[in-house]
């Protein structure tokens, strides 16, 4: 109602009075109460935070309130009203908009909580509002009706609105839960915001309580729920982002989520983290293939050797500490080759899993059983007695029950068998010896038990010392070899995905003056134990770089690369890069042509240390290769910190490429992390068709292995390559 209407309304309201007067009202007091309420609507009309407006149907704007001219833009109602021609065209973001409303009005004759964009008029920004508006048709004819309304700013609203269902379709999507968590100040936790997929997180908790801390944290597995809670305190008391893996109880047992958030102390002590739970059962499902590949035995399920050299280690040190006794048991089978010769590997692997069931059942829950390889098994024992006659004879009262245990007739599917075993015993008191010294003690021992009839076990002793003594000779003629010319390094070459060599690995090979050729597993493994192989490793550096030397003035070989070694000891060891540099400045050979191999183990120790130390060596113009990729735990973040210039796939994986669907997805896995890293990988250790085509088809490029030659002296190599060379120009 404006001004018009008003002065319209009192005057009837007079003209009334007038007539009435018989009432008792006076015409003045009339008069004074319409002109209070005018006054009183003007004040509301001036003041009320809503927009009021009055518009024809044709989108002429008539009238409109201070908020009204405000929200506008303007500073007059006035200069509002005659800057609008028609609200439709300029109003609306829509005009479509425009034409709903008024289709409304006509309908019904008014229109409640109508959401339109729109533009500030004056200035052109986009701003939500509400209108509510009804139709007036003045009491005079000649008038044309008109309609009139509040209008409502409800930007933020519809911003709030609009973010929330972007967030809602964006955690729809998204393969895990976002959420917010909240630790108060009296240490209680609740979840002020949670997306839709917690239901996934928290299968077996109701829907009502998946915002009730105490509700989730009782379906965390038991053993990760104290991890967890330690996890959440840490990070609350030093705003670190919180990260944890924990399990969470599903009806079909238990599936693993990580959780992943960034805390923030607000103003009233509260700690608020912001972040993310997914679902990473497939990951731990990986990792632990991985893991089993790596250290478990795949036929027995028992660790395998580089697991009980890892807890032989750790027990070592733990001897040393507490002052107790512990001891290696070495198991070898008796007759064990006739059973496979006779029956079949089949046969002859049944007996080795019912083996190492009946070991496991033999020893306690803290001792730990392994599969060395073969028909060998080694139990490790801890916490013995401090007094090593006790020990001595625990111990002995165990062997005795592994020989009747073991000794036992067996039934495997039918075929009836009879085995016994030899067990050597190595007691040890402390760090006095390494792991592998000791597992050579034991070893000993029990070819001592071979010697003296099988079915019996015997124990290192002093008058076994003469074995050890015939090793030291062996390492003698060994260190002498390296000056006499008996040892050699022969080439395996490493060819392209056509056959083609574009690279050899330098391989140590020993001729002894009175055994002849040496096994290098035998000699390299007595090498590491005593403390030998740093020493044969700068050799076979030195060597290596002499002849890339050589190869440079050759027009067949100058193209090759080649692949050196280093042992895990040696590269660690201090002083190894500055010695090489010093050799490489001495003998300098021509850039990019020199790659050391080394282990993926070594590489996970201290990625930062040996990244510097390859940093340093490839400014020399040497390049590094990871051996038996595969095997370890490296992560894409840790390869893509390290100056790799190839990795080779561990031949277990490569040789089993080909067997099953998990050990085809093995090789997936880490081919796929060599492409993203743009690192090549070579596939070592290829020797049939089949694992070659395998490799080939999952997009492997580069391949080493008998299939394609063994190691071979440098004129063999030389030869082979001119023949390749001459075969290429005459096709």
């Amino acid at each position: 109602m404006d001004g018009v209407s008003v002065q319209t309304l009192l005057a009837i309201i007079i003209f009334v009075c007038s007539l009435v007067g018989g009432f008792g009202v006076s015409f003045a007091a009339m008069r004074a109460r319409a002109l209070r309420q005018e006054v009183r609507f003007e004040s509301i009309y001036n003041s009320v935070a809503d927009g009021i407006y009055r518009s024809t149907l044709d989108g002429r704007l008539l009238s409109a309130n201070p908020a009204m001219v405000q929200m506008n833009g303007y500073e007059t109602e006035q200069a509002f009203i005659s800057s609008v021609n028609d609200m439709g065209d300029e109003w609306y973001i829509d005009p479509r908009r425009r034409d709903e409303f008024v289709a409304l009005i006509a309908r019904d004759g008014r229109v409640e909580n109508f959401v339109s964009e729109v533009h500030r008029h004056k200035t052109g920004e986009r701003i939500w509002i509400s209108e509510n508006a009804q139709l007036v048709r003045p009491e005079d004819r000649k008038k044309a009706p008109y309609y009139q309304g509040t209008v409502r700013e409800v930007s933020d609203q519809i911003r709030r609105q609009n973010a929330e269902r972007r967030l809602a379709q964006l955690t729809a999507i998204v393969p895990g839960c976002l959420y917010q968590f909240r630790r108060d100040a009296d240490g209680s936790y609740s979840f002020p915001y949670v997306s839709r997929q917690m239901a996934n997180m928290f299968p077996l908790v109701e829907a009502e309580k998946l915002q009730d801390a105490e509700a989730l944290f009782e379906t965390v597995h038991p053993s990760d729920i104290e991890k967890m809670q330690a996890s959440i305190e840490e990070s609350a008391q030093t705003l670190a982002t919180w990260s944890c893996d924990f399990r969470v109880k599903t009806e079909e047992g238990y599936h693993w989520v990580h959780g992943n958030s960034i805390p923030e102390l607000q103003p009233d002590g509260t700690v608020l983290w912001s972040g993310f739970l997914s679902d990473i059962s497939a990951r731990k499902q990986e990792e632990e293939r991985v893991h089993d590949m790596a250290f478990i035995d795949s036929l027995t399920k028992l660790p395998n050797r580089r697991y009980m050299e890892d807890q032989l280690d750790r027990a070592l040190l733990m001897a040393d500490r507490s002052d107790r006794n512990g001891a290696v048991f070495f198991i070898d089978l008796d007759n064990f080759k006739r059973l496979n010769d006779t029956e079949g590997h089949a046969v002859g692997d049944k007996l080795l899993v019912e083996v190492a069931d009946r070991l496991q059942a033999a020893v306690r829950k803290s001792d730990t059983v392994a599969r060395l390889g073969g028909d060998e098994f080694v139990i490790l024992v801890e916490g013995l007695e401090a007094d090593i006659k006790s020990a001595e004879m625990r111990s002995g009262l165990l062997a005795r029950r592994i020989l009747q245990s073991v000794g036992e007739p067996y039934d495997l599917d039918g075929v009836s068998f009879h085995t016994t075993p030899s067990i050597g015993i190595a007691m040890f008191e402390g760090a006095s010896h390494t792991a592998p010294e000791v597992l050579v003690h034991a070893d000993t021992a029990m070819y001592e038990a071979k010697r003296a009839g099988r079915n019996t076990m015997r124990m290192f002793d002093p008058d076994m010392q003469r074995n050890l003594e015939q090793t030291m000779s062996l390492i003698d003629d060994l260190r002498e070899a390296m000056t006499s010319g008996d040892l050699t390094l022969h080439y395996q070459p490493v060819v392209n995905a056509e056959g083609e060599k574009i690279a050899a690995e330098a391989l140590l090979r020993w001729t002894h003056p009175e055994r002849g050729v040496m096994n290098p597993r035998e000699f390299l493994a007595i090498a590491q134990q005593y403390g030998l192989l740093a020493e044969l490793n700068d050799w076979v550096i030195e060597k290596a770089i002499d002849t890339l030397r050589e190869w440079e003035s050759d027009e067949v070989l100058r193209d090759l690369r080649m692949f050196v070694n280093v042992s895990a000891s040696r590269f660690l060891q201090s002083g190894f890069t500055e010695r090489l540099g010093a050799l490489l400045m001495k003998k300098p050979v021509k850039h990019d042509r020199l790659t050391l191999e080394v282990t993926e183990a070594v590489m996970s120790r201290n990625t930062p240390y040996v990244a510097e130390q390859m940093r340093n060596l490839n400014a020399l113009g040497v390049s590094f290769c990871m051996d038996d990729f595969g095997t370890g735990f490296t992560s894409i973040s840790q390869l893509s910190a390290l100056p790799l210039a190839y990795i080779k796939v561990d031949p277990t994986i490569v040789q089993r490429s080909h067997e099953s669907e998990d050990t085809r997805l093995v090789v997936r896995t880490v081919l796929a992390m060599s492409r993203a890293l743009e690192i090549p990988a070579i596939a070592e250790g290829v020797e049939t068709d089949e694992q070659f085509k395998s490799m080939k088809a999952e997009g492997c490029t580069l391949f080493q292995g008998f299939k394609f030659g063994s190691a071979v002296p440098i004129v063999d190599l030389k030869a082979s390559q001119m023949t390749a060379r001459s075969f290429a120009l005459s096709a």
